[in-house]
Order: C-alpha cells, then structure tokens, then sequence
C-alpha cells in the first residue's frame, strides 16, 4: 500500500477503517502501531477497545512501544497514551 496512513481512524467512530485495518499484512499493521496507539489514550473512546485488540495480533511489536509510554517516552512526536 503506497500510503498506510490513510488507513487509520479519522475520529473516535470509524469503525470502518478500523475493521478494514483488521485485513492488512501485518507488516503493514506494524509500521502504524504508533499512530494507532494513540487511539487508546480515552480507552472510554468507541473504537478503543477494537484498536486494542488489534494491537494485540502484533503483541511483540507493539510491546516496546507501551514500555516507551510508561517510561513517560513519547508517541509520533505527541505525548502517548
């Protein structure tokens, strides 16, 4: 895919695109892991817990970037979840 990004959620609703992230290489889901991390800052959000279980098909990946956060690191140059 020549631009991942446009894959990611547009609002806190986007169910959508969140459903078709669940059909994309994994490859690709990793290299957004960042951005898509950014999702669960309000695990009250609607997509939240699906963004959640996504992450969670690529767990040694996205691992290093949840220890960054608590370690009070940042996220795609914005302060993390």
């Amino acid at each position: 895919m020549s631009d991942l990004h446009t894959l990611l959620p547009r609002d806190k609703h986007d169910f959508e695109r969140v459903n078709d992230l669940k059909n994309i290489d994994q490859l690709d889901l990793i290299k957004l892991i960042p951005e898509l991390l950014e999702w669960l800052q309000d695990i009250n959000w609607p997509i939240a817990i699906e963004i959640s279980k996504l992450l969670l098909t690529v767990p040694q990946e996205t691992i290093p970037y949840i220890r960054n956060v608590i370690a009070g690191g940042m996220i795609s140059g914005k302060n993390g979840v």
